[in-house]
């Protein structure tokens, strides 16, 4: 998503990903399955000591509830199949322009509104913007799968998943079209009442993808005991992919792991058309990133959409960076 630059908080972006197969990427991951999921945030004025000066206050100024108007809708990086480049899904994505420092990275904030217990809406927001995205692509003759992230926080309210659900039925929009995307910074603090909701969003019919695989509290336990159907394998990891070192290592086996447990991989960040090309020679099914496309806008997304579902542009070709 995006943010308003008065308000500090825009609604969700979409950005391509592509894959393997012809079938559809779960999540947002829908442009090109060679670059993995969420587009990187670009700091603007100011460094980290500046990210830090946005405090309570400002935490408080972008709560959704209080901002709705002032979220427009954007639609994030698109996730595509690295073999042929195909459009196979896209994620919304959260991102707040300040109005003194510039571009706030989504965990600079998103755990702020989580100490508040105010992060919820942008959830629900994030909900909205695929439904809206969902029509307007359905229109034009196209279903591919939506990504929205949440932490275990939100996932775990008793309230949660029935709103999700009827949000969903009511505009009609498959369930198998739309992927959650388990983000989360901190220790899962209570892992059973997290099996269940997600065990719960799987019997309905829906994705679950562990995000940021291979760093932070995405470990092999949680992909062992959570029914994940999709791991999203961290930036940080797939920029060696193309390499010779223990990173590469560690994406080949990550992308093996994934097939043996009949998992959908997505590679985050993929940026080059080498990185493309090692991860097709691993058979890695959806990839995310910059080599494709930068975050979109709404109408800047359905308007490249068509051409991306049947894309046949050579490897490394830039669909768009304008809305950036």
């Amino acid at each position: 998503m995006g943010l308003d630059d008065r308000a500090g908080c825009r609604h969700p972006r979409f950005a391509p990903a592509s894959g393997r197969s012809a079938r559809p990427a779960c999540g947002t991951r829908a442009a090109q399955t060679a670059g993995a999921g969420r587009v990187g945030w670009h700091p603007g004025r100011g460094g980290p000591g500046r990210w830090r000066a946005a405090g309570r206050g400002d935490a408080r100024r972008c709560h959704p509830a209080r901002r709705r108007a002032r979220w427009p809708p954007h639609r994030a990086p698109a996730a595509v199949r690295p073999r042929h480049g195909r459009l196979a899904g896209a994620e919304a994505l959260c991102r707040w322009r300040h109005p003194t420092l510039g571009n706030v990275p989504p965990d600079r904030f998103i755990a702020r509104l989580e100490m508040l217990d105010a992060a919820d809406p942008i959830l629900f927001m994030a909900i909205d913007a695929c439904v809206a995205m969902h029509r307007r692509l359905r229109a034009a003759g196209l279903e591919i799968v939506l990504g929205v992230n949440a932490s275990a926080r939100t996932l775990c309210r008793p309230e949660t998943l029935p709103r999700l659900d009827a949000m969903v039925a009511a505009a009609g929009l498959p369930r198998r079209q739309l992927v959650i995307e388990l983000t989360e910074e901190f220790p899962v603090p209570d892992t059973v009442a997290l099996s269940v909701a997600l065990n719960q969003l799987r019997l309905l019919g829906y994705g679950v993808a562990i995000d940021d695989f291979g760093v932070g509290i995405a470990t092999l336990k949680l992909l062992a005991d959570l029914p994940f159907t999709q791991i999203k394998l961290d930036r940080s990891f797939v920029k060696h992919v193309d390499g010779d070192d223990q990173r590469t290592a560690i994406c080949r086996h990550v992308i093996a792991l994934a097939r043996d447990l009949g998992r959908e991989c997505v590679a985050e960040g993929v940026e080059t058309v080498s990185q493309r090309a090692a991860l097709a020679s691993l058979g890695c099914d959806l990839g995310q990133g910059y080599l494709w496309s930068a975050p979109l806008a709404p109408d800047d997304f359905l308007a490249a959409a068509p051409a991306w579902a049947g894309l046949t542009a050579p490897p490394g070709t830039d669909i768009s960076r304008k809305s950036e």
